[in-house]
């Protein structure tokens, strides 16, 4: 299993393009997963200045627009951590500087290790 860490948004770029041969033409879901293929690559930027940020905050808006439609179109429910975080995405760029900085390794993988150094300074 290879992987480097973008192969979700690999999928997502292409997906699109799928999903428009299956789908009928006025489907809400084409709209709805290219408004997220957009928040997603504008979060992804190595630089986020003001005016993209006002551009990423539309591209959300558009996005939840979307998701609500599809929920009454589809009986869909956007309730879950990963959806949610996408609200507060454009706060962590702003606290903490672009998402390529960070990582969720600390809280995977790493988090025994970080564990047991901490427990050794106290």
């Amino acid at each position: 299993d290879f992987t480097d860490g973008q192969t979700h948004l690999d999928i997502l770029k292409c997906i699109v393009y799928i999903l428009c041969e299956i789908l009928p033409p006025k489907s809400t879901l084409i709209p709805c997963i290219r408004a997220l293929l957009k928040c997603r690559m504008l979060l992804g930027l190595r630089v986020m200045t003001t005016s993209r940020q006002l551009v990423v905050q539309q591209c959300i808006e558009d996005y939840e627009k979307w998701c609500k439609r599809v929920s009454e179109d589809y009986d869909k429910n956007f309730k879950f951590p990963k959806q949610h975080y996408l609200i507060h995405a454009l706060d962590d760029v702003r606290l903490k500087g672009v998402l390529r900085n960070g990582t969720t390794r600390t809280g995977e993988g790493i988090h025994q290790e970080v564990k047991q150094h901490y427990g050794q300074t106290n």
